[in-house]
């Protein structure tokens, strides 16, 4: 079947001239369930980011650097592919403002788009007096074994892990918004506040579902079948009353009919069908999650907890590195690799799930950042070149993120300079000191530094936030040069966790990327103000096969000493004799 045919078939008959569909289920999820996988069943594009655009003769997709080299190979024929960012490729909404003629239509699922985008493309269409349809999802008509969504069961994660009661949390929002009314669609959020978890989307230990908070009230919407007589228990002694998640639409209308306060949302993760009913009221407030915010700084008790499990998950990783070196001239695949790392870590206290597919990716498939081998498409292991595996596990006691690049065989003196390159610019980051209120766009050129002095860039950020049993990807913090699409540059304060991960991916050939976990800490306080540094909770050795001293000065030299001095006091105790020597021998001083 050409998808895009039967797309531009049901076009006419609808009388549609452009269709959208993005990357995007009803609560702005960054990973989604198969069912709502549309943009996927329709692109052929896998990634996590895209946004596809169906017109009567063409078709495109705007993806991000991270998906250049896998897009490429990826589209079905006739889609034309928009780097985003680059020179020259307009932004989708510049394409949509630009192209879109007066009386033509644009269709789309009014709950599969987010309010802010949605309501770009209603002021376009006014604008050019253009039709919008928001009830077009050619999904129903044309996926014919579309998958079921997923409701599992969901179980209470424990104050002993959390630090703080969900009751506690609430009323720390209460305070916050004060008289006004908060609706949340975005999931993890709904996940902190409650502390609720559940396996609605693989990796994400989140449950679909929606919150209302007012003053007085706090209202969650579950389906029915994910709760058990022992949840119901938990949410009324929390203070939280128990609603069906199909009636949410039916049940917001209602509400904001009574509601005399603000009604606060999250513009970027609210879906356009639902921000209309709020909108419609007059009584909208559409503004950055405060929720966010709060759950980006974790406690002491989550701080605790974080550092165990990364010391944990640092083991089996050291101890995966030690047998695929090992074992680099028995023909693994990468989906061999994969395997016995998810292996180690199942077996690992308090484990829930992955945090992600794991990333193991061999040689020049490691330049698509975020490729993922199948039983359709791998390569076989060869002792020459290097394996790239980014990996993590969800815990009870938090989420790990890991990535090393491993040599596992012969590589040329360039790959060694982009490998060392980019251990000094990881370590660069990791051992800064830096005035209290300093964004991550203040601190990024540290680590592409070494890079920018040979003119090699990496096209996508250096660090993202990281939840606690929640998504491995979480704001509002970040580390990168470019300005955020939502504008906001939040300081960087003690308790927030980030990644530091440079890298070299040259299409064609390898990829390389060396990711540290770090958290903020308080350093000094002096006539001048307060400084914070970087505390590295990951203890994962780092490959001396591929470093080349030559390119690092003395300061990168005793840095990378100093981390696998760590790295040996901290794991040591947990391995065997056996495995105490390769480490040793892993981490000698350069």
């Amino acid at each position: 079947m050409n998808i895009l045919k039967s797309i531009r078939k049901q076009m006419i008959l609808d009388g549609i001239d452009y269709y959208l569909v993005d990357t995007f289920d009803p609560h702005g999820s960054e990973y989604i369930c198969d069912y709502y996988k549309l943009r996927q069943y329709f692109s052929g594009f896998t990634g996590s980011n895209g946004l596809l655009l169906v017109c009567k003769e063409k078709a495109y997709l705007w993806t991000d650097g991270r998906y250049f080299v896998q897009a490429a190979k990826e589209l079905y024929k006739g889609i034309s592919l928009m780097k985003m960012g680059e020179k020259g490729v307009p932004t989708v909404r510049e394409f949509i403002k630009n192209t879109v003629r007066r009386g033509e239509s644009i269709g789309l699922d009014g709950m599969l788009i987010s309010s802010d985008f949605g309501a770009f493309i209603s002021e376009v269409c006014k604008n050019k007096k253009a039709d919008l349809r928001t009830d077009i999802n050619y999904a129903v008509s044309l996926w014919q074994d579309r998958p079921a969504i997923s409701y599992t069961k969901a179980f209470v994660l424990e104050e002993k892990y959390t630090g703080l009661s969900a009751s506690k949390k609430i009323g720390q929002v209460r305070k916050a918004i004060g008289k006004d009314s908060l609706f949340v669609s975005k999931l993890d959020d709904i996940m902190w506040l409650t502390n609720l978890r559940g396996n609605d989307i693989e990796c994400n230990p989140c449950c679909y579902s929606y919150l209302l908070l007012d003053k007085d009230n706090c209202y969650i919407y579950l389906n029915k079948t994910a709760v058990n007589p022992a949840v119901k228990k938990y949410l009324e002694k929390q203070g939280i009353t128990l609603r069906e998640y199909s009636k949410v639409e039916e049940s917001l209308k209602e509400y904001v009919e009574m509601a005399n306060g603000c009604i606060r949302f999250d513009k970027a993760s609210l879906n356009y069908k639902l921000f209309q009913t709020i909108d419609e009221s007059g009584k909208g407030k559409a503004e950055a999650s405060i929720i966010e915010g709060m759950k980006a700084v974790k406690n002491k008790t989550e701080i605790k907890n974080l550092t165990e499990a990364y010391v944990y998950d640092s083991v089996a990783v050291t101890r995966f590195i030690k047998y695929i070196k090992e074992h680099a001239a028995d023909g693994l695949t990468e989906l061999d690799a994969a395997a016995y790392i998810d292996k180690l870590r199942g077996k690992l206290p308090g484990f829930i799930e992955l945090s992600f597919p794991t990333i193991s990716a061999y040689d020049a498939n490691a330049a698509m950042m975020h490729y993922e081998a199948t039983e359709d498409n791998y390569s076989v292991i060869k002792p020459e070149g290097m394996l790239l595996v980014d990996s993590g596990g969800q815990y009870k006691t938090g989420t790990t993120d890991v990535t090393r690049t491993i040599v596992m065989g012969k590589i040329s003196d360039q790959v060694k300079k982009d490998y060392t390159l980019s251990v000094c610019g990881m370590l660069r980051l990791m051992n800064a000191v830096f005035m209290k209120g300093c964004s991550g766009r203040n601190l990024d050129i540290l680590s592409r530094g070494p890079l920018w002095r040979k003119g090699t860039d990496y096209k996508c950020g250096t660090g993202h936030g990281i939840g606690f049993c929640l998504n491995v990807h979480e704001g509002p913090h970040r580390i990168g040069w470019q300005k955020a699409r939502n504008g906001m540059e939040p300081a960087l304060v003690a308790g927030m966790i980030v990644s530091d991960e440079p890298g070299v991916y040259i299409e064609g050939e390898y990829g390389i990327r060396i990711e540290n976990i770090l958290l903020v800490t308080k350093a000094m306080s002096t006539p001048d103000g307060d400084f914070l540094r970087f505390k590295p909770l990951t203890l994962v050795p780092i490959d001396l096969e591929a470093i080349d001293t030559k390119y690092m000065s003395s300061e990168d030299i005793e840095y990378l000493n100093e981390y696998h001095k760590l790295v040996r006091g901290k794991i040591s105790p947990f391995l065997n004799k056996s495995e105490q020597k390769w480490l040793e021998n892993a981490t000698k001083y350069v």
